[in-house]
């Protein structure tokens, strides 16, 4: 093992960027090597995350459930698996930034170095769905506040809980509108489930149409047959891909996440012609999530009056997905149909699933 250790040692300070299949096989045994007390859990499906806050305190969800476990790293095992995967997933760590975002067998790595870890290196381990769940196995868990009939709302107001009444819409099914090329945005918090739904939803895709998925690190699953892949790397990103995705004669493009000014250019491909797309946002509800698109496409530093955005939010989103997640697991709570704009603000009504 000491001699596995030292060319471990070797190949993470080598500055060469481009390492034998034997050197990256070192790299492999010594990281399972200091793995192996929770190799339990690595290897046990059930287990959707992994939380390393220090050697000896790793914590495990499960089902929904924050476990923690018995296991322990060796001292500064931590440390050097950080190491050891910043290059293993194929991702730059940068010294000076301590720390790393890239993927390791199946899962995806965040880890924190110390500065800016302050009590020890952390690893946190998420994995995703192999399997794409289908859109029935989501159920529909309403928050306790009034049902939505139909509602003409101001996504950035106080006033919202006393909206005024419009004509009512009937109930659509999530599956058929996406079939007829309408854009459906998902929102929720971390590990709400964004990723798994948004992987139902390409399931549902006519196996006819082009789909190009676009994503910060790949966690999206291959649910289209004809589905190219594109993921932003340094000095390729979101916003240079949407871009690049519309000459690549997409009939659907699906972001992963909208978080920044890319916002803007998919308002403005959707606009254009390409409908029925698909993207991910964190929002606290279904109605936030319009508000933080409308933030985030002001930080591409337009000049476009609120009413302008809110029009063109409302023809390319037509359907709004919340999730939440609790003890029981995670769910739809809320599903919304956005019909329009009046007088400066949103029209929405509730949506079935069937």
């Amino acid at each position: 093992m000491v001699n596995l250790m030292m060319g471990a040692c070797r190949f993470m300070s080598s500055s060469s960027s481009v390492y034998s299949g034997s050197a990256f096989h070192v790299a492999e045994q010594v990281l399972d090597h200091l793995m192996a007390p929770i190799s339990e859990v690595l290897s046990d499906s059930t287990v959707t995350e992994i939380m390393m806050n220090s050697p000896d305190q790793i914590w495990i969800e499960r089902e929904g459930q924050l476990i923690q476990v018995s296991g322990r790293l060796p001292d500064r095992g931590v440390a050097a698996a950080v190491r050891l995967l910043a290059t293993l997933s194929e991702t730059v760590s940068l010294e000076k930034e301590a720390t790393l975002e890239g993927h390791w067998r199946g899962w995806r790595v965040t880890a924190v170095l110390p500065p800016v870890s302050r009590d020890s290196p952390c690893i946190c381990l998420r994995r995703h769905r192999a399997s794409i769940l289908d859109l029935t196995a989501w159920t529909m868990r309403p928050s306790i506040h009034e049902p939505i009939n139909s509602k003409v709302l101001n996504p950035a107001s106080s006033d919202d809980h006393v909206p005024h009444t419009v004509q009512q819409a009937p109930a659509n099914s999530i599956g058929s509108i996406l079939k007829q090329a309408h854009g459906v945005l998902v929102s929720g918090s971390t590990g709400s489930g964004k990723t798994t739904f948004l992987g139902s939803l390409m399931a549902q895709i006519p196996a006819t149409q082009r789909v190009i998925s676009l994503e910060d690190t790949p966690e999206l699953p291959i649910a289209c047959p004809h589905q190219l892949r594109l993921v932003a790397r340094r000095g390729h990103s979101l916003r240079s891909l949407v871009r690049l995705a519309l000459r690549l004669r997409p009939d659907r493009i699906v972001i992963g996440e909208v978080r920044g000014p890319e916002a803007f250019d998919m308002l403005q491909a959707m606009s254009t012609g390409h409908a029925g797309c698909l993207g991910t946002i964190h929002a606290s509800s279904a109605l936030g999530a319009l508000s933080r698109m409308e933030q985030l496409i002001l930080t591409a530093q337009l000049d476009w009056p609120i009413e302008a955005i809110r029009s063109q939010l409302a023809e390319w989103i037509s359907v709004l997905v919340h999730l939440s997640r609790d003890a029981g697991g995670r769910f739809i709570r809320e599903a919304l149909l956005v019909e329009g704009v009046e007088q400066g603000k949103f029209v929405v009504s509730p949506l079935s699933l069937s």
